[in-house]
């Protein structure tokens, strides 16, 4: 019964009730009226309080009249009450036992009392549903009506209807869990439902329809809507079945494709059922369900389906599967070949339509023993195919094959052709057969080893080699079969080959006797390799060898202490023996056994068989000729041939060959080296002419002025003349002096390269100053001297300044030299990444051609004239040469006789960062102290340098000290406060290095010069690493010395 039936039983109650208490209240009224009948009238007030008590008491629930408050206290509650919750009514009366509260489950309590208090404050009527506990623990649902009592609009009581709900609940609770079962139900199976109306297309549908179409499923829907998803063919196809299902009543059960609204595309089955009234379609209802993985499953498969049929039917060996009785079901188009039929002819028939009895009766017994044996089987037969009549031997697999019950239904055939591998096999028993007789007759030793080195297959034979049966030799180890060194060097040698993968070939000796093993590894696919080989019996052919080797010997050892060639030939002419020297110069292993014509070609051929046939028949010649040995190299031998007679045989012709080149050679060059001796005395002596001219004509200016000086001593401007003339042509022959001593450091490979930083363009700058005024100097203004760089700005590099700036000097100094008038060009720039670029060019006399390739030599000059007309030492392009070998350079000329010449020159750099200036000596800033009296300490041996030194001295107040000698120099200095020390360095007790350092240890900030005739610049370094703060070479310049003086002054 559901809760509305309930309901209206429980208001038919209530109003029959009602009906009787007015009954009841009239019968009272007319009681009133006869007071005189008051038995009657209790009587019947008895009466009607009995007949409310039994209809109340009876009632399908409880009737109840309670109190306000949180424990809702009883003033009346009917017998029903016991029967819903177990307990007797009057424990409820004035909270007697309990309160009614306490058997309200707890949860519903606050629930209940807030929502009765809101109910009864609008005075309306209240229902509720809720749970209590009986007696027995249990939980039952009630439903409760009620109302307020008032009196004089205030609450007093109130008053209602109890009803037990439990099953009704239950059965709510069943149904809604069955309705969510179907619900899940219908969404793991992807099924809904869905029915429309035939006239007006509204309808709808479950939720998983909805969500099937990926639609809210909240939102209204129509047939148009439904079939406007499906796509093209689809749809054709679903109001096909649904107009034949309104017109003509047909149900339809179809599969089709729809794309949803979020436009998957996906695979669905919906089944429609036409509903009737009165013979006519008002209405479509079905189901709807989501087959896309099945349907894709299904589609799947039967790609797979047709991939496995590719594969069968490509596949090389025969397959075919039968029933229980031999009828074929299905085979591969090999299978075809083998009896010479289609597929479709073979299937549901047998082998006895196709092959001969006797080989379709053993088919068929293989068939059922592998039936019975319930699992597969192999069987071996050949077979002839019907399509062309060849025949193959087949390797068969049949297996029992049953369906999912287990039963039994055919038997799965397999057939490859091993017809190769058949014979394979066949071929190795035969070699396997003439192996074991090989093994058991060979007069040879065969021999195979596994990779641990022991012995798998012997010969017969080695039972007699080792004095025991073959069986108890297979499986040993070396050592327990040889001597201990033997077999040491077998296992050596056997994994070696194994580890190596080549042939070996061996000699050994065992027992007096002696042997030759040849062995080889023996690869094996995917295993370890195997070792084989065999072994002979040499002691006869080893005893001749030795004693042959013992005549070869001693002749050999002869013919080893003569430094010549021997050779000897046959009657033939074909060498038949060469001693080692021979063999070292000549292939001569080539030449063995053969005639001439076979080893060279006509003409040289042609010349020696006539040379030995003159020797055969004169007896003895002799001749020079030139052959190339191994390498090619020629070579000129004297050649001695003689006749070798030998009694009662053929004559032999033999040859003894000396190599005569390094004899040839050194009279050659004995001869040159006369020849050279003779130019380089004619070239020394020009150059010695040239060179005692060039010094000597500075010295005769320096000598005759300086004899005359004292005759001019009052003529101050005459005076002044003379001295510049002195000095100038001292500057002259330093400079000759310096050209000598830099040929002399390059060729003796001490030239040291000093590289630091330079910035190009300051640098050049500085060379192009000191050119004009050395043009000055030679007083050839008149040619148009001009430098172009192309350096960028401030480009800075890691360059040897001096050495370049030298190459410079001597090369422009030899372009003014050598022109007259016209012009000199200087050019230079960067070319690639690290190369400096220059170029100097004159309008001078030009160099012819013919002597351009020795114009960088030593002494060289274009001619003699040259010398005679311009001067110099013939030095300058030698040293220049020298330097930028040593840079790393190279130097190239282009020259025309009386047009004049281009010199260009490359020299690599190094790149380096910019760096910020910092402050040298040059840029000391002058103080309030640079005039203050200072103490200086000369130590110089030389008492005319001393005297010259002091005298530079002679504006200033200084204090000068002289120490002749190191003792006295170490001496002064330690025990004296001097402000710088001018140090030579050559003294006759003590180096001026060693001093230095000895003066720095104590006095390190004491400043000191190195004053030397030393002027190199490994000197200067020397100088600087042994703690001096400054260098200056002799012969001093007085301006650059006190420069160099005053700038450390300064600083002390």
């Amino acid at each position: 019964m559901g809760k509305g039936e309930n309901v209206q039983k429980l208001n038919l109650q209530i109003e029959e009730l009602k009906r009787q208490l007015a009954e009841a209240e009239a019968r009272l009224t007319d009681l009133d009226l006869q007071r005189n009948n008051q038995q009657e009238t209790e009587d019947a007030l008895r009466e009607m309080n009995r007949r409310m008590s039994t209809m109340i008491n009876n009632l399908k629930g409880v009737v109840y009249r309670c109190r306000n408050n949180h424990g809702w206290t009883m003033e009346y509650i009917s017998q029903g009450i016991t029967d819903l919750t177990g307990y007797p009514a009057d424990d409820f009366i004035d909270d007697k036992v309990r309160s009614f509260n306490s058997i309200i489950v707890p949860e519903d309590r606050t629930r209940l009392w807030e929502y009765w208090q809101s109910i009864l404050a609008k005075k309306q009527y209240f229902t509720n549903e809720y749970r209590i506990l009986t007696s027995s623990g249990e939980e039952r649902w009630v439903w409760e009506r009620g109302c307020g009592v008032f009196e004089n609009d205030q609450l007093i009581a109130l008053e209602g209807f109890l009803m037990d709900i439990t099953e009704r609940k239950k059965a709510e609770t069943e149904l809604k869990f069955k309705e969510e079962l179907l619900h899940l139900t219908g969404s793991l199976a992807k099924v809904g439902g869905w029915e429309f109306d035939v006239q007006t297309l509204e309808g709808t549908w479950s939720d998983e329809v909805a969500l099937i179409h990926d639609l809210d499923p909240s939102l209204p829907t129509n047939a148009e809507l439904g079939i406007s998803f499906y796509t093209p063919e689809s749809k054709a196809m679903i109001e096909k079945a649904i107009n034949e299902a309104i017109e003509k009543g047909i149900p339809y059960d179809l599969e089709l494709e729809l794309i949803s609204a979020k436009g998957a595309r996906k695979w669905i089955r919906t089944q429609g059922t036409p509903l009737f009234v009165s013979d006519k379609v008002v209405r479509m209802r079905g189901i709807f369900q989501d087959i896309t993985e099945r349907k894709e499953a299904i589609i799947k498969l039967e790609e797979e389906k047709s991939r496995l049929k590719a594969l069968i039917e490509t596949i090389p060996d025969l397959i075919w599967l039968k029933d229980t009785e031999g009828v074929y079901i299905s085979c591969n188009p090999r299978f075809e070949s083998f009896f010479g039929a289609k597929e479709a002819e073979i299937k549901g028939k047998t082998d006895y339509d196709f092959i001969p009895k006797e080989l379709a009766d053993f088919f068929r017994q293989k068939d059922k023993e592998a039936a019975l044996a319930n699992r597969p089987t192999t069987n071996f037969e050949w077979v002839t195919f019907n399509d062309d009549g060849h025949q193959e031997y087949l390797e068969t697999i049949k297996t029992p094959m049953y369906d999912s019950q287990g039963k039994l239904i055919g038997v799965l055939g397999i057939a490859r052709d091993i017809t190769e591998k058949h014979r394979n096999e066949e071929m190795l028993k035969e070699k396997d057969l003439i192996f074991q007789s090989l093994l058991e007759n060979s007069p040879v030793y065969i021999f195979f080893k596994d990779h641990n080195i022991k012995a798998l297959h012997l010969s017969r034979n080695y039972e007699e080699m080792l004095g025991m049966p073959l069986d108890e030799i297979i499986g040993k180890d070396m050592n327990d079969l040889f001597p201990s060194d033997l077999a040491k060097s077998m296992v050596e040698d056997d994994r070696r080959i194994l580890n190596e993968g080549r042939l070996v070939q061996v000699d050994e000796e065992l027992n007096g006797k002696y042997y030759t093993t040849i062995k080889f590894p023996i690869a094996r696919e995917g295993e370890a390799p195997w070792l084989a080989g065999f072994t002979i019996d040499i002691t006869d052919r080893k005893m001749a060898e030795m004693a042959l080797q013992q005549s070869e010997a001693r002749l050999s050892a002869f013919m080893s202490f003569i430094p010549a060639m021997i050779l000897i030939k046959d009657d033939q002419l074909r060498p038949v023996f060469a001693n080692e020297k021979f063999h070292e110069v000549f292939p001569v292993e080539d030449w063995m056994g053969k005639k001439p014509h076979e080893i060279f070609q006509k003409d040289v051929a042609d010349l020696m068989v006539s040379k030995d046939n003159q020797v055969l028949e004169k007896g003895h010649v002799s001749y020079e000729e030139v052959w190339n040995d191994r390498n090619g190299v020629s070579h000129i031998y004297q050649t001695q041939k003689f006749r070798i007679d030998i009694p009662e045989s053929r004559p032999l012709l033999g040859a003894i060959i000396t190599d005569i080149t390094e004899w040839k050679n050194a009279q050659n060059e004995l001869l040159l080296a006369k020849e050279k001796a003779e130019e380089s005395d004619k070239l020394k002596t020009a150059f010695l002419q040239n060179m005692s001219h060039e010094i000597r004509t500075p010295m005769n200016a320096i000598m005759g002025f300086s004899e005359i000086l004292p005759d001019s001593f009052d003529d101050k401007p005459q005076l002044e003349y003379y001295t510049g003339i002195i000095s100038q042509r001292c500057t002259d022959l330093l400079g000759i002096i310096d050209e000598i001593l830099d040929i002399a450091r390059i060729e003796s490979g001490h030239l040291s390269i000093h590289k630091e930083e330079c910035n190009l363009n300051k640098w050049i700058s500085e060379i192009d100053l000191f050119l004009r005024e050395y043009q000055k100097r030679l007083k050839k203004e008149h040619i148009l001297f001009s430098l172009k760089c192309d350096f960028p700005e401030d480009q800075i590099v890691i360059i040897d300044q001096g050495k370049i700036k030298q190459i410079l000097i001597n090369m422009v100094g030899n372009a003014f030299k050598f022109t007259e008038k016209g012009k000199i060009e200087i050019g230079c720039g960067i070319y690639g990444h690290n190369q400096l670029h220059f170029y100097v060019s004159d309008t001078g006399i030009g160099i012819p051609k013919e002597k351009q390739s020795f114009i960088f030599n030593r002494f060289a000059q274009a001619d003699s004239m040259t010398s005679r007309l311009y001067g110099g030492t013939g030095l300058g392009l030698a040293i220049v040469k020298g330097l930028l070998d040593a840079l790393h350079g190279s130097i190239h000329m282009e020259s025309e006789p009386g047009k004049g010449t281009v010199f260009h020159f490359s020299v690599p750099f190094s790149k380096c960062q910019k760096k910020e200036k910092r402050l040298g000596l040059s840029d000391h800033i002058p103080t309030s102290e640079e005039h203050v009296r200072k103490k200086i300490l000369i130590v110089e041996d030389d008492h005319y340098n001393f005297v010259y030194l002091k005298q530079l001295f002679r504006g200033t107040d200084h204090i000068i000290i002289h120490a002749e000698n190191g003792k006295k120099a170490l001496d002064q200095a330690l025990n004296n406060d001097f402000d710088l020390v001018l140090m030579d360095i050559r003294l006759p007790d003590i180096d001026g290095y060693e001093i230095t350092r000895k003066i720095k240890e104590q006095k390190p900030k004491l400043k000191i010069i190195a004053q030397t005739a030393y002027a190199s610049e490994n000197d200067k370094q020397n100088a600087l690493n042994a703690g001096c703060d400054d260098y200056i070479s002799k012969p001093i310049q007085n301006d650059l010395f006190m420069q160099k003086v005053n700038n450390l002054l300064k600083m002390s």
